[in-house]
């Protein structure tokens, strides 16, 4: 997955109301780490983080919820 241009700056502009763990998850989308499969299932156990969790840090990004954020 490449991440498209506009939603880095929105990521970016969000980082410092994140909580600790949606940093981790911010940080993972602007490294564009390689990952076989983005469903919020395989990022929760890569990121050791909830699906909630998720859901906040896409919310924060000015979307509706995890499954906005990552089929931009």
């Amino acid at each position: 997955m490449l991440l498209q241009k506009e939603l880095i700056p929105m990521i970016e502009a969000n980082l410092p109301n994140m909580a600790y763990a949606e940093k981790d998850i911010a940080k993972f989308f602007l490294k564009q780490q390689p990952l076989n499969d983005y469903s919020s299932k395989a990022l929760c156990e890569y990121l050791n983080v909830s699906k909630a969790t998720l859901t906040r840090f896409a919310k924060k990004c000015g979307f509706k919820g995890f499954r906005q954020f990552i089929f931009k």
